[in-house]
């Protein structure tokens, strides 16, 4: 018989899986549904593409405000609302008239981008003992691959038969209706009256996330060009891709949220995430010489370690961070993290026209060499594990007689 601890934390992974999946439908939805955007609306083919930075670009700026919005709201009752706002938005964006209001709309859409990873990694602080908070960061971040797994499957056949406003309008539907089944089965979380703590977010992971996912959204968005482009895949096979980072990087970020859970010195899987990485971008900048296979190789690496940079960062914050001040960090980390996916695919764009795809590729394994070399300066200076630990049971000890 299942123990009313267990069923609590089915609970909470069951709603940490859904609330990321829902977090990034947008974006999934509208790179699934580009090719019909374009046709519908006699647009430029840079539209989808400029309406996802729209979306990061948001999403960066509101996760600035998710720490102060956690602590007065609570992370569970922050991550429902998602939902409603998810689904509301993906409406405006299936009745958008003209490109103008698409693109209201999907601004709209990027408030739900900066919820779920601030959230999710609150709720694990406050609910998961400390061993097992980075295999449950995984796993919750693995709903992210799901969803783009699901918007990929599903929305361009619905799009096919019935049009790309009804295919969205369903996903507006089954989000809506996801999370109201979803509210009567969730545990709610009380109102914390206080402001978010102000434990300073460590500037050295605002830098590596930043680095590292300028140019992970490039990866996802220029393999099956390349692949196309430079190796003569048709678009289907070029769009299988895709496919593969995602179903990889399922697998990936569980994998990944265990080492960063278990590691000794937290500060490892991100310069073994990095190397990792960069020799996937290496072996896309060598695939002309090399052939077709490395751009398949490319994209299993990719998958396997790339995705991951916010499973290792937040499994961090929230080994080292006081519970109270998770929000406030995880929510600067993603900011900074979220402007480089908006930034990453423009620089991308520009070196693949001025310098060609070789060097587009070869500038972003120097940059994740980079992000390497911030988290191995970071590393030198930081306790181990237990070390660390101990210190955020102090600070939290300290900021209790403090509140008192």
């Amino acid at each position: 018989m299942m123990t009313t601890a267990e069923g609590s934390n089915r609970r909470l992974g069951i709603l940490l899986l859904a609330g990321t999946g829902v977090g990034f439908l947008p974006w999934f939805a509208i790179s699934a549904l580009g090719p019909f955007l374009v046709a519908d609306l006699d647009a430029s083919a840079a539209l989808p593409g400029r309406l996802v930075g729209l979306l990061f670009l948001v999403g960066a700026l509101t996760c600035l405000l998710m720490g102060e919005l956690i602590a007065r709201l609570g992370a569970a009752r922050i991550l429902l609302l998602s939902f409603a706002v998810c689904g509301v938005a993906l409406g405006a964006i299936a009745l958008a008239p003209t490109i103008l209001a698409l693109t209201v709309a999907t601004a709209a859409a990027g408030l739900v981008l900066a919820v779920p990873m601030p959230a999710a990694t609150s709720l694990v602080s406050e609910r998961i003992p400390s061993a097992r908070r980075g295999a449950v960061i995984g796993l919750a971040q693995s709903g992210q691959q799901l969803g783009a797994l699901s918007a990929g499957a599903i929305l361009p056949l619905v799009a096919t038969v019935a049009g790309w406003r009804w295919s969205i309008a369903t996903a507006a539907l089954a989000v809506i209706t996801l999370g109201a089944v979803l509210v009567r089965g969730s545990a709610s979380d009380g109102v914390i009256t206080r402001p978010a703590a102000t434990h300073r977010a460590p500037s050295w992971l605002m830098v590596y996330a930043l680095l590292m996912s300028s140019w992970t959204v490039s990866a996802v968005a220029y393999l099956p060009v390349f692949a196309a482009g430079a190796h003569g895949m048709s678009g289907a096979v070029a769009g299988r891709l895709v496919a593969v980072i995602g179903a990889v990087a399922i697998a990936g970020k569980i994998l990944w949220g265990r080492v960063a859970g278990r590691a000794v010195r937290p500060t490892a899987p991100p310069i073994l995430l990095s190397l990792i990485a960069a020799t996937g971008l290496v072996l896309a900048a060598s695939a002309g010489s090399l052939g077709a296979w490395a751009v398949w190789a490319s994209a299993v690496i990719t998958g396997a370690s790339a995705l991951a940079w916010p499973v290792v960062t937040l499994s961090l914050v929230a080994r080292q961070v006081p519970a109270g001040s998770v929000g406030f960090v995880s929510g600067r980390i993603l900011a900074a993290g979220f402007s480089g996916a908006a930034a990453g695919p423009m620089v991308f764009g520009w070196l693949l026209e001025s310098r060609g795809f070789a060097s587009a590729w070869g500038f972003g394994a120097i940059v994740t060499l980079v992000a390497m070399i911030v988290a191995a300066i970071a590393h030198r200076s930081q306790p181990a594990a237990g070390e660390a630990e101990a210190r955020v049971i102090t600070a939290g000890r300290s900021g209790s007689r403090h509140g008192d």
